[in-house]
């Protein structure tokens, strides 16, 4: 996922925060808990420390504004392996067209979710990329 040992940047954390928060909403979790990740992405982006120092000095991450227990742990993790076990869950369990039409396209997760419970999302995409191709 990204590289292990210290040499994470505050940005990418953030990155797979909303990442992981586009895939729950785009599953339909509660908003609640997709608030939690958007809301700890913007957290971290805007620390004004290394959260990898910070995981470095021993410090209880779950001091941080709206960073619990539970996401104080998958943060030391990320930070210390480079992986994040709940975003790879959350990438298995929604279809992958799915996410890439989030991720590629730029649409939000419920857009995205829309798209791909009508089953016509491919020919949606060629219609969408031939309508930015006309001047």
């Amino acid at each position: 996922m990204i590289a292990a040992g210290g040499a994470v940047e505050n940005s990418e954390v953030a990155e797979l925060l909303d990442r992981l928060a586009d895939l729950l909403e785009i599953e339909g979790a509660n908003p609640f808990r997709v608030r939690a990740f958007r809301n700890a992405a913007r957290t971290v982006r805007d620390l004004p420390h290394s959260l990898a120092a910070l995981v470095a000095e021993g410090k209880d991450l779950a001091e941080l504004p709206g960073i619990g227990h539970d996401l104080a742990d998958k943060l030391v993790g990320i930070v210390e392996s480079g992986r994040f076990p709940a975003l790879e869950e959350a990438r298995a369990r929604v279809p992958t067209g799915l996410a890439d039409l989030v991720e590629l396209l730029g649409l939000g997760p419920k857009r995205a979710r829309a798209r791909g419970g009508a089953c016509a999302w491919p020919s949606w995409i060629r219609r969408e990329q031939r309508a930015e191709a006309s001047p």
